[in-house]
C-alpha cells in the first residue's frame, strides 16, 4: 500500500500543509496576541467563545452556498476570508471594535473551511486506507508544528504584528494554488441525515470540543502566562513539542487499517488522558509546564487519527458528507464554548487555570465512549 496513489487526496493534502503552516505562523498566536495587546485572560476566553457560537449560526449558510458554488469553491471562499481575519488581527494593539472584526472573519471563513475541508476528504478518501491517510496528514501537521511556531514567534518579536499575520495571511492565500485540480465536487440538492448518523456526529464532535477548548485553547493562554508572555518561548516549547509529535503520527494510522482500531483507541485516550492531567497540575512550574506541552505532541497527533479516521468514514457512508460534518462542526463548537465560558467564570472571579484544564478529562472519557467501532450506534 502506498501513501500517493490517490492523486486527488494528495493534493487536499498538499494545500493542508500551506494552511497548517498559516495557522502555526499566526493562528496559534491569536490569544497569546490578544493578552499582550491588553485583553485580560476572562475576556480572552469569552472571544473563544463567541468565535465559537458565531460559527452555529454562520453556518447554516454552508450548504445553500455549496449547493449553488461547490465544495471546492465554498474552501476557497473560507481561504480568503479567513485571510482577511489575519489582516484584521494585525491591526489590534488594544482593546477595541476590530475585535469583533476579527471575530466575524474567523468565523465566516472556518465555517466555510472546514465543513468543506472535512466534506472533501470524506468523499476523496480511501476507507481501507483512512487511517494512514489520516495518520499522513498528523504526521505532516506535527511536522509544520516545528518550523511554524519558530517563524511566527521571530517574526512578531523583530517585525512585529502588522508582517507576522500578514505573512500567515499571504501563505493561507498561496494554498489555494493546489486546489484547482480537484474536481468541484456537488452535494446533493436535498438529502436527510439519518437519526443514528446525526447522533453519532454530535456526540463525537461535542466530546472533542470539550477536550479542545481545555487541552488546546486554555492551554494555549495558561502555557503563554506561565511562560512570562514571552513569544519567542513560547514558539519555541510548541516546536520542541512538534519534533516528539512528528515521530509519533504514523503508526497508529497504519494500526487502524490493519484493524487495530480499539486498541489505538485505548492508548491513545490514556496518552491524552496523561497529557491533560500534567497541565492542569504542572501550569504553573515553567519546566512542568514544557514537559506537559511535549505530552501533547504526542498525543495529538494518536487522538487526531483515531478520531479523523471514524469520522471521515461515519461521513462518507452517511447520505451527505457536508451536512454530516455541520452536524458534528455544530456540536465541537458548543464544547469548546462551554469550556471557553467556564474558563472566563472561573477567570472573572480570580480562579486559575486547573479546573478549567481537567474539563478536558471529561471530553477525553467522553471521547473514548462515542469512539466506539462495534456497529452503528457510536454514542454514550
Amino acid at each position: 500500500m502506498r501513501f500517493f496513489d490517490n492523486s486527488a487526496i494528495n493534493r487536499v493534502y498538499v494545500h493542508a500543509s500551506l494552511q497548517m503552516l498559516a495557522d502555526a505562523v499566526g493562528g496559534v498566536f491569536v490569544f497569546a496576541f490578544l493578552l499582550k495587546a491588553g485583553f485580560v485572560t476572562w475576556i480572552v476566553f469569552c472571544t473563544l467563545a463567541a468565535w465559537t457560537l458565531s460559527r452555529m449560526i454562520i453556518r447554516k449558510t454552508v450548504v445553500p452556498a455549496a449547493k449553488r458554488f461547490g465544495l471546492r469553491n465554498c474552501l476557497i471562499f473560507g481561504i480568503l476570508v479567513e485571510g482577511l481575519g489575519f489582516l484584521v488581527l494585525s491591526q489590534i494593539h488594544s482593546p477595541s471594535l476590530l475585535l469583533l472584526g476579527y471575530i466575524l472573519c474567523a468565523a465566516f471563513g472556518s465555517c466555510f473551511y472546514w465543513s468543506s475541508f472535512h466534506s472533501m476528504i470524506s468523499i476523496l478518501g480511501d476507507a481501507d486506507k483512512r487511517g494512514t491517510q489520516e495518520s499522513l496528514k498528523q504526521a505532516i501537521s506535527a511536522l509544520i508544528g516545528i518550523v511554524g511556531p519558530l517563524l511566527g514567534a521571530f517574526l512578531l518579536v523583530h517585525f512585529g504584528s502588522t508582517t507576522a499575520f500578514i505573512a500567515a495571511a499571504i501563505i493561507q492565500v498561496c494554498s489555494i494554488a493546489t486546489l484547482f485540480g480537484i474536481p468541484n465536487l456537488q452535494i446533493a440538492p436535498e438529502a436527510t441525515i439519518e437519526p443514528q448518523a446525526a447522533k453519532n456526529a454530535w456526540w463525537i464532535y461535542f466530546a472533542d470540543g470539550l477536550r479542545a477548548a481545555a487541552n488546546f485553547y486554555i492551554w494555549m493562554v495558561a502555557l503563554f502566562v506561565v511562560l512570562g508572555q514571552n513569544f519567542s518561548a513560547f514558539g519555541l516549547v510548541l516546536a520542541l513539542g512538534g519534533v516528539i509529535g512528528a515521530i509519533m503520527s504514523l503508526g497508529v494510522g497504519r494500526m487502524i487499517d490493519l484493524g487495530h482500531a480499539a486498541r489505538a483507541k485505548q492508548i491513545a485516550t490514556i496518552v491524552m488522558a496523561v497529557s491533560i492531567g500534567l497541565k492542569a497540575y504542572g501550569f504553573n512550574t515553567p519546566w512542568i509546564a514544557i514537559l506537559a506541552s511535549a505530552s501533547t505532541a504526542v498525543a495529538l497527533p494518536l487522538w487526531g487519527s483515531v478520531m479523523m479516521s471514524r469520522v471521515y468514514n461515519l461521513a462518507q457512508k452517511s447520505a451527505c458528507p457536508l451536512r454530516f460534518q455541520i452536524i458534528g462542526e455544530g456540536a465541537w463548537d458548543l464544547g469548546v464554548a462551554t469550556g471557553s465560558l467556564l474558563a472566563a467564570g472561573l477567570a472573572y472571579f480570580g480562579f486559575g487555570f486547573f479546573w478549567p484544564i481537567m474539563l478536558g478529562l471529561f471530553g477525553c472519557w467522553l471521547g473514548y465512549v462515542t469512539l466506539s467501532d462495534d456497529g452503528a450506534k457510536v454514542h454514550p
